[in-house]
């Protein structure tokens, strides 16, 4: 993934790294969910404060990148968490909650595909 950096505006442009309050899409395709979340560290490193998106609101603050790096790390312990419990590894997707993100779009709709594709990148390196 690309990031685009502004210095004269401390501004980044990125596409699809961050989407502000919405989970990730469906599956992730076209993504690690190990390299985002490297990647997400990375961008916190840079020198910025607001954030270009493509998608939702055109500009936010630099923080967003900060909650998308947060959930992904949410969503990887939540499933951790579930394998320690010995939640059955089919049960995993639908028995992970994330309350603190509810209110994101795509919640619902997105959250289990989410699971499924961390859980595969956990179990089979994929």
């Amino acid at each position: 993934m690309t990031v685009f950096q502004f210095p004269n505006e401390h501004a980044i442009y990125t596409v699809d790294l961050v989407v502000p309050h919405r989970v990730a899409f469906a599956y992730m395709p076209d993504f690690s969910p190990r390299e985002w979340e490297r990647t997400l560290a990375e961008m916190n490193t840079l020198d910025f404060d607001q954030v270009m998106y493509a998608h939702n609101a055109p500009v936010g603050p630099r923080s967003s990148v900060a909650d998308q790096l947060k959930y992904l790390q949410d969503l990887r312990a939540a499933i951790l968490a579930e394998f320690k419990k010995g939640t059955r590894f089919m049960q995993i997707p639908n028995a992970v909650k994330l309350p603190q993100y509810e209110t994101w779009d795509g919640y619902e709709e997105w959250l289990p595909m989410n699971v499924w594709r961390v859980l595969l990148e956990i179990a089979m390196g994929v």
